[in-house]
């Protein structure tokens, strides 16, 4: 009987050791993929039957919970809470070596920077670099790289230039000792990020110099060629139009970074506002005009609208300058709020650092007490020891009630520090969802935005009659010509409202009545016979004779298309944009 509960026993151990060891190769090969390829990590990890949750206080769950993070850190996936994490960083500050320790408080800043707590994040990173023991030639030196870029983004984001800049020091130096030559020549390339936050241009320009030099000896051409756009903006703001086309010419030809029609890669186009203001700054004024209209699609409208008034103004086209002016002023409202709300962040998270600050100062104070009063229970005890060894019987009864009042005491304070620790868990979940709700906020108010963006940009397309004939001012006109003697007169408010919708709907057509020079009585009547009103409604809405509403007519037709007379006005109005597109099929071709 024994022995057979023997071999049962025997039986069972061997399983259990077999399944740990395939858990250890699992995590061991998402470890290996982690660098190369953090997808198939993430997906071997998640297969895991346990994942990780019936391994509590093992190495395993410690090691799971370590490489689950860093997948889902680089992936961008949700990541653990600081709470479960934490029993991590526990683990690995007992039982791990400098690597693990440096990794472990690496994710756990990733985890606040995900919450958007930029300051504790900081803190984690900065403790994180502390646990690397550089001096030894096993130093996790690349994963110092990472740390390091990403403090400096963090300081750039918080505008602390200087701080930046030696954290991207330190980023090129762990990238040189990790052997990573292009990275560490770019944690220099990245400091002129911070000279432009403090606007020194001496040095951006010294720099650029120094980081093209320094790519062409490594033998990295393209890299070399990509590093000028903030020395072109500075040569260009100084008006040095020949040494910004020298090293426009550079960047455009050698840096890979353009196709063969000239369009930049994805997330660099605000360097179109470069080619804009060269091309402004030479005269070349239709090509600037282009440049400027291809920062619209990107997001860069304040820049786009404030190149095209430039432009508009060289020109002395008032009616442009006139149209552009509400839509500068809406993007640099925008900007403004954006930049507002952005602070308003970083307050909130300096709020929760200074929030979370106090909260440890309190534990450790609590500890401190907690521990003295330990020590004087202890003392006292000692002292009640001997007094007792004397008069052991006299004073029995009465060190009894004693010890009971005092554990009555400790257990108070305990309860009162578990009550207290389930307060501040409660508070941590509201503000979760909190932010979580501004989130949202926040996200459908971008969608908001990104419609409206697309309705204004989808504004510049073909003649849409059927969207016009739908608007407020057209009915007040279409009524006011078909029972004139029964309505109100128009006034001049109702013209100008005329006018925004049809450059709203016929922005094209618009443009060509302005350059054509017609007077503004007669875009008024154009724009009536456009909207197919007839000669007597023309004659009714604008008080006129029937001959004077022909001659006018007559003229129009004769400065927008050379006619001798209007009977043609209406088609020649209506094909205005089949004449455009074939007028630019034949350039085009030419």
């Amino acid at each position: 009987m024994h022995k057979g509960l023997y071999i049962i026993g025997l039986l069972l151990l061997f399983v259990a050791c077999t399944g740990d060891r395939e858990m250890r190769a699992l995590l061991d090969r998402a470890e290996a993929l982690m660098e190369v390829h953090p997808d198939s990590a993430y997906e071997t990890l998640s297969s895991l039957p346990l994942k990780g949750g019936e391994l509590k206080g093992s190495s395993e769950r410690a090691f799971y919970l370590l490489l689950f993070a860093n997948a889902s850190y680089k992936l961008g996936k949700p990541m653990p809470s600081d709470t479960v994490f934490q029993e991590v960083v526990d683990y690995y500050d007992r039982h791990g070596n400098a690597n693990e320790r440096m990794l472990a408080y690496y994710l756990m800043g990733g985890i606040y920077l995900t919450r958007h707590e930029a300051p504790m994040a900081l803190q984690w990173y900065l403790d994180a670099t502390e646990q690397a023991d550089t001096l030894s030639p096993d130093c996790d030196n690349w994963a110092l790289t990472k740390i390091y870029g990403q403090m400096a983004e963090l300081y750039h984001s918080q505008l602390m230039p200087k701080e930046e800049i030696e954290a991207n020091r330190k980023f090129s130096i762990y990238a040189e000792k990790a052997g990573n030559t292009y990275q560490a020549i770019r944690g220099i390339e990245k400091q002129l990020g911070a000279y432009q936050l403090m606007s020194d241009t001496a040095m951006i320009l010294a720099l650029t110099d120094s980081v093209h030099k320094l790519y062409t000896q490594a033998d990295m051409p393209q890299a070399a060629a990509s590093v000028y756009p903030a020395a072109i903006h500075i040569h260009l703001a100084r008006h040095d139009y020949p040494k910004a086309k020298e090293l426009m010419d550079i960047f455009e030809t050698q840096s890979g970074l353009f196709d063969t029609e000239g369009n930049i890669a994805k997330s660099r186009e605000h360097y179109y506002q470069s080619k804009g203001i060269y091309y402004e700054g030479i005269g070349m004024l239709d090509s600037a005009e282009y440049y400027y209209r291809r920062l619209l699609p990107y997001g860069f409208e304040l820049d786009a609208y404030r190149g095209l008034i430039s432009v508009f103004k060289t020109r002395q086209i008032t009616d442009s300058v006139v149209s552009l002016i509400p839509l500068y002023e809406r993007s640099f409202n925008v900007l403004e709020n954006s930049k507002h709300a952005q602070a308003m962040r970083q307050v909130d998270a300096i709020y929760d650092y200074s929030r979370n600050q106090k909260i440890a100062q309190q534990k450790e104070i609590e500890t401190i007490n907690t521990r003295y009063t330990l020590y004087v229970i202890l003392i006292i005890g000692i002292v009640l020891f001997l007094l007792l060894f004397w008069i052991y019987d006299t004073k029995r009864r009465s060190q009894e009630a004693e010890v009971l009042q005092l554990h009555m005491e400790y257990e108070s304070v305990q309860e009162q520090i578990e009550i207290a620790e389930k307060g501040l868990q409660q508070f941590k979940s509201d503000a979760l969802q909190f932010e979580q709700h501004q989130e949202e906020q926040i996200r459908q108010l971008k969608k908001e935005k990104n419609l409206l963006v697309t309705q204004l940009h989808g504004l510049d397309v073909k003649e849409d009659d059927t969207a016009m004939f739908q608007t407020v001012i057209y009915q007040r006109f279409k009524e006011k010509a078909d029972y004139w003697n029964k309505f109100p007169e128009l006034t001049i408010n109702d013209w100008h409202v005329l006018h925004t919708e049809f450059q709203n709907h016929f922005p094209r057509l618009y443009k060509k009545f302005t350059y054509s020079k017609l007077t503004d009585k007669q875009i008024d009547i154009v724009m009536l016979v456009r909207l197919r009103f007839s000669s007597g409604d023309i004659q009714r809405l604008m008080g006129l004779e029937k001959q004077a509403v022909s001659n006018y007519k007559n003229r129009i037709s004769q400065k927008l298309y050379n006619l001798d007379s209007s009977k043609k006005l209406f088609t020649y109005l209506t094909s205005f944009y089949l004449e455009e597109d074939s007028e630019h099929v034949k350039e085009s071709s030419l």
